[in-house]
């Protein structure tokens, strides 16, 4: 369990002071293998725990983790997150493994699910949203600008719900939003919003944590980001 601070005030309207805005659509950039599903959750974690996240200062608020990776994967790192915490239930973090294209019929339906929820943060981790005028490409779908509907269905989603939506995927051509860009070197990961110029990166470690014992009595171990020295 760390020692810190957990309840610094906020000096001005963030989510993250100085990292995420509570507004419309911010895009969390880097190639596959960069980390970002263990940040996007950590992310998630902190947010909706009210936890200071790695010293910056958080509005606590009700957070949607929609990700690609596989469930008990997730599982395993919610579960090493609180126990390196020491954090119990997180009453405000809702976590879903079942994802919806933009294009798809039951977008109108996730879109308004997300609403009734009365969600301030819908994190979306994982390529099938900003990949999606990929697959039809390679599929010889013929559409007009499936980058352009995509992007649209994702400010709709923002605009419905009145949450924060953070998109972490690979790249985004013609997006204009805020953008939060990762790199990977070793097991140390850095992030920096793009808007502070000049500014040091955050930098994290993939540190392993011990989470059990499987029925032969191996040990279990997943991953959680702790700040790099």
């Amino acid at each position: 369990m760390e020692n810190e601070n957990d309840h610094d005030p906020l000096t001005d309207t963030w989510l993250i002071q100085d990292v995420l805005r509570p507004e419309g659509l911010t895009w969390m950039s880097g190639p596959i293998g960069e980390a970002k599903s263990l940040l996007t959750l950590d992310v998630a974690c902190h947010v909706a725990s009210g936890r200071n996240w790695h010293g910056q200062p958080v509005d606590g608020c009700r957070v949607l983790h929609v990700t690609g990776v596989e469930l008990g994967t997730i599982q395993q790192r919610l579960r090493a997150w609180k126990q390196h915490y020491g954090v119990g239930a997180i009453d405000d973090l809702l976590i879903s493994a079942q994802y919806v294209k933009v294009e798809s019929p039951y977008w109108d339906m996730f879109v308004q699910s997300c609403r009734k929820l009365e969600l301030d943060l819908i994190i979306l981790d994982g390529p099938m949203w900003a990949w999606e005028w990929e697959w039809d490409k390679r599929n010889g779908v013929n559409k007009s600008d499936p980058m352009a509907k995509t992007l649209n269905g994702l400010d709709a989603l923002a605009q419905t719900t009145g949450a924060t939506v953070l998109l972490a995927a690979d790249g985004l051509r013609d997006f204009t939003g805020p953008e939060l860009a990762m790199s990977t070197s070793g097991d140390v990961v850095s992030m920096r919003p793009m808007d502070r110029i000049g500014a040091a990166p955050f930098r994290f470690k993939m540190t392993d944590v011990a989470i059990g014992k499987d029925a032969r009595g191996l040990s279990i171990t997943s991953q959680i980001l702790t700040p790099a020295k």
